[in-house]
């Protein structure tokens, strides 16, 4: 799973406020670099860092591990359609939407 645009772009704007990235416009596409404050700080964190990955991938192995192949890409286009229409919905057809995933929902629980 990705994380959103909404996490990431975040992120990346705090990184640069504490001085650990820099931005530089390319085009209409802005081009992230670590600092050298942000390389310090990430080598005195380095056990941190590689504890939150270690962990990362334990959950992905065990995720993975859990749904079949056809569920997970199912999963996965539901999430690209909606944020594909993220945005652009009305009251009713967020309604709409909502109606249908828990109606998908409950009828999963009952399988």
């Amino acid at each position: 799973m990705l994380p959103s645009p909404g996490i990431v772009y975040p992120m990346l704007t705090m990184l640069e406020e504490m001085g650990y990235a820099s931005v530089a416009q390319e085009g209409t596409r802005k081009l992230y670099s670590i600092t050298e404050d942000g390389a310090k700080a990430l080598a005195e964190n380095k056990a941190v860092v590689d504890a939150i990955f270690a962990r990362m991938q334990q959950s992905r192995t065990e995720f993975a591990s859990q749904r079949p192949q056809q569920i997970e890409r199912a999963v996965e286009n539901l999430r690209m359609a909606l944020r594909m229409k993220m945005g652009s919905l009305t009251t009713e057809q967020i309604h709409a939407v909502t109606d249908i995933i828990d109606a998908a929902a409950k009828q999963i629980e009952r399988i």
